[in-house]
This record gives structure tokens, C-alpha cells and sequence, in this order.
């Protein structure tokens, strides 16, 4: 039997070392529209707070406090993710996953991504149209 007061936490935190902080994950709300085009398939993904900058170099708006880390389909499993104010103390990973059946296989090479102010829009290409 032990006394309650000598139990001690054996895995304390040393004050000396600097505190890493994990990112807080939040699941995001999605759309998916399969009769936008009959050779693309549209996911708008809503990600909130996100902000867009135009890139005169490339003509287009990119993700100003966020990155991109994971955007893909497996068969019939989409899995993306997003980091919000990355390396910042408020730093938030947003996920999104679902199983869709699409119609038809997909091709990366010719799928892009869209970004607008809390919205990345994903356009999925697919190899036959439907």
C-alpha cells in the first residue's frame, strides 16, 4: 500500500526546456458537386479564417497564413489537410476525409486547387467523363 502523499508524477516537465505545441485539429465542412462538369469533379472545403493573397508572378491567389500539407484520393477515400498560422502559438490543422465514390478513376497530374477567402475549392479530374 502507498501513501498518497509520496505518489509523484515521474514524467514531470522539465521547466528548462521549451514547450512544444502540438496543433489543435479540427474537422472542416466540405461540398462535393459531381455535376459540375462531366470531367471534373468540384469539393469546396471551408476553412475558416484562412486568408488569400493575389500572386502577380503566377496570376493567381495562394493561401497567405496557411499551407497545404495533404490533398489526395485513394480509390474511393479523400483525405485533405491544412495548417493554419503554421509555427504561430495559435496554430490549427484542419482535416477532411470521406469516402466518395467518384465516377471513374482520377488523374493527379491534371486535379488543381483554387483558393479564395475561408474556402479552398479542388478540382479532381477525371480520366473519363461520364
Amino acid at each position: 500500500m502507498t501513501d498518497l502523499h509520496k505518489v509523484f508524477n515521474i514524467y514531470q516537465e522539465d521547466p528548462a526546456q521549451p514547450q512544444q505545441t502540438l496543433p489543435e485539429i479540427k474537422r472542416t465542412n466540405a461540398s462535393i458537386n459531381q455535376d459540375y462538369n462531366k470531367n471534373f469533379v468540384r469539393i469546396t472545403i471551408k476553412i475558416p479564417q484562412m486568408k488569400t493573397s493575389f500572386n502577380l508572378r503566377k496570376f493567381c491567389r495562394e493561401p497567405k497564413n496557411g499551407i497545404l500539407t495533404e490533398a489526395t484520393y485513394h480509390a474511393n477515400r479523400i483525405n485533405f489537410e491544412f495548417i493554419l498560422n503554421r509555427g504561430k502559438s495559435n496554430e490549427l490543422k484542419y482535416q477532411y476525409s470521406n469516402r466518395e465514390a467518384f465516377r471513374g478513376p482520377i488523374e493527379y497530374n491534371k486535379s488543381y486547387l483554387k483558393y479564395r477567402d475561408e474556402y479552398v475549392v479542388w478540382f479532381i479530374h477525371k480520366t473519363e467523363s461520364w
